[in-house]
């Protein structure tokens, strides 16, 4: 039979006419095919029994298996899409790492056009440990100028990331060397340019500004985005929980809004004040039990809400004004009402339509 190759193979048996597939040759062996050569792998159970290979075997079967995942360091042999935690562990141990791996002692990186030696430890991995602080500023300036990479963020996430480097230039305080330090964040808002003030993180350092720098700031920035109210700095496009925790706790927002006591609302030819609280909220709490039925009724009107239902879920909902009623116990005085309205309209209607009949008759 011809062999079938794929990257890894199992057969069930040498001589079988059947397509290779997963399975056990014999008892207690397993028959791997790696870059066209097959390998006989001792079983314990379920689990590959190296102790039972020599060193030889080993290493040959290992040098097949690197080449058909085209594993170059023995990292990806302990980590990765590849990895193969067992056989790893059992080249350490032997120490056969060495007669599988060519040992490098550095990895020649180009970078903005600039030739640099990386140590590698015995694993194949960088090495930083064993360079200068000069060296590893120099490479690092040279690696994130050719990346675009502009703040230290992007070495830990991004497609650029380089956690090595990262960690490197952090425990040894060499961030300050690499990406250069901005003391101001320059914004141009509504015609006119602030300098915001950064702290050692290169966030806004709201600490260090006045209150009339920061009353300024937030004026000309709701200005240019639009925002009339405290939730929309909250939450929204426009949002900035930063500026709008600064002014709470600086008790600033009443100088940035304007504070409107009440809402006037015209429903059915009727203008009704509603109390606000100090969100601009509508404060139902300062209204009397009468007020509310009032507006209740004439929004109801309004609407065409018949049905307490219709005000709680409808179209035309109003939830703060529902619960207010249900909480108040006014549903009945507002619906009841409605029912009534619409009993006498409709006794209104009869009575012209048997007056209309009667007539026609006479």
């Amino acid at each position: 039979m011809r062999q079938r190759t794929s990257r890894i193979t199992i057969a069930r048996s040498r001589t079988s006419t059947e397509p290779l597939a997963e399975g056990i040759a014999k008892p207690n062996v397993q028959i791997v095919i790696l870059a066209g050569k097959t390998f006989e792998i001792p079983m314990r159970g379920k689990l590959r029994n190296w102790s039972a290979m020599s060193d030889d075997e080993v290493v040959a079967y290992t040098k097949a298996y690197l080449a058909e995942k085209g594993i170059t360091k023995s990292s990806q042999l302990q980590k990765g899409s590849n990895k193969d935690s067992g056989l790893n562990d059992r080249l350490q141990k032997r120490k056969l790492l060495s007669q599988i791996f060519e040992r490098r002692d550095f990895e020649e990186v180009i970078v903005e056009g600039k030739t640099f030696q990386i140590p590698l430890n015995v694993q194949g991995d960088r090495n930083w440990s064993a360079m200068s602080d000069d060296e590893v500023v120099a490479y690092a300036k040279a690696h994130i100028a050719e990346k675009g990479i502009t703040k230290p963020s992007q070495l830990r996430k991004g497609q650029n990331k380089d956690l090595g480097l990262r960690q490197a230039i952090q425990l040894r305080h060499l961030v300050d060397q690499i990406f250069e330090r901005k003391q101001f964040d320059e914004v141009t808002l509504d015609g006119r340019t602030f300098k915001i003030l950064l702290d050692n993180k290169q966030k806004r350092n709201w600490k260090a500004m006045t209150d009339d720098e920061i009353v300024e700031y937030a004026k000309a920035y709701c200005a240019e985005k639009g925002i009339t109210k405290t939730s929309q700095l909250q939450k929204g496009p426009n949002k900035d929980s930063g500026l709008k925790d600064r002014l709470q706790k600086r008790k600033l927002m009443n100088k940035i809004f304007e504070r409107k006591i009440v809402e006037e609302v015209i429903l059915q030819g009727k203008t009704f004040t509603i109390p606000l609280d100090t969100q601009g909220r509508r404060n139902w709490v300062k209204m009397s039990d009468d007020d509310i039925v009032a507006y209740a009724k004439a929004y109801c009107a309004e609407k065409e809400i018949t049905t307490s239902n219709q005000l709680q879920l409808g179209s035309n909902r109003f939830t703060g004004l529902w619960s207010t009623l249900a909480r108040k116990n006014l549903l009945h005085l507002v619906f009841n009402s409605i029912k009534d309205a619409r009993k006498i309209e409709a006794l209104s209607d009869l009575a012209s339509a048997l007056e209309t009949f009667g007539g026609k008759r006479e």
